[in-house]
């Protein structure tokens, strides 16, 4: 039975739940001000109107002043970030949820992995070219992030800097905070197929 792993339904949900209040307070900002206060300002009157019965009533407008003006334009620039980046966030996680991208797929034949120069590729590896394969932590510009490691029996020499993965040598430490499951319920479950489909490579 093939092994499938895509990214983590809960937290793609989180990544959903983080970019509705991004959005919310972009809109806020520009448009409803319920919580974010208004620009400094002052009313002035821009108008009036007589009403049949002679009695006179002024029509009032917000006139920012230099310094509402700047918290305007900060504003403004705030907001557009905010909802760019929201949409963008929940775009893409309601997009993987939908329909979920393979991210790993084993079966008895190979290992098949999406990491190419932009994570699309997905490249196929026959069980006898790999040695060994782990669960672990490693260290990414000074953040802890679980990973899947793979030792090839020869160096990848395809997979110079692979998207969502770090290359050392023969090994190649794949990125998988978002995996559903996680690396080290599937390291067993890989490690077996590894073996039954190459008995006379086993290196044990």
């Amino acid at each position: 039975m093939p092994i499938v792993v895509t990214r983590s339904p809960l937290r793609l949900l989180v990544y959903v739940l983080l970019a509705i209040p991004a959005v919310m307070l972009a809109v806020d900002m520009n448009l409803s001000h319920r919580f974010f206060p208004l620009p400094e300002g002052n009313e002035v009157v821009t108008g009036s109107s007589v009403a049949p019965d002679g009695e006179i009533h002024y029509q009032t407008g917000r006139h920012l002043t230099a310094q509402g003006a700047a918290q305007q334009r900060r504003a403004l620039a705030a907001g557009a970030v905010l909802l760019v980046g929201g949409l963008g966030s929940m775009g893409w996680a309601m997009r993987e949820l939908l329909w979920p991208k393979v991210l790993l797929r084993a079966d008895s034949a190979q290992l098949t992995l999406r990491i190419g120069s932009r994570g699309e590729p997905l490249a196929s590896f026959p069980w006898p070219s790999i040695v060994e394969l782990r669960s672990g932590i490693i260290d990414d510009d000074g953040e802890d992030v679980p990973v899947l490691s793979v030792r090839f029996s020869d160096d990848v020499m395809m997979l110079h800097d692979p998207a969502g993965a770090m290359v050392e040598g023969r090994w190649v430490h794949l990125f998988s905070e978002d995996w559903s499951p996680p690396a080290h319920e599937l390291v067993p479950l890989l490690e077996h197929m590894r073996r039954v489909s190459t008995p006379a490579n086993d290196d044990s």
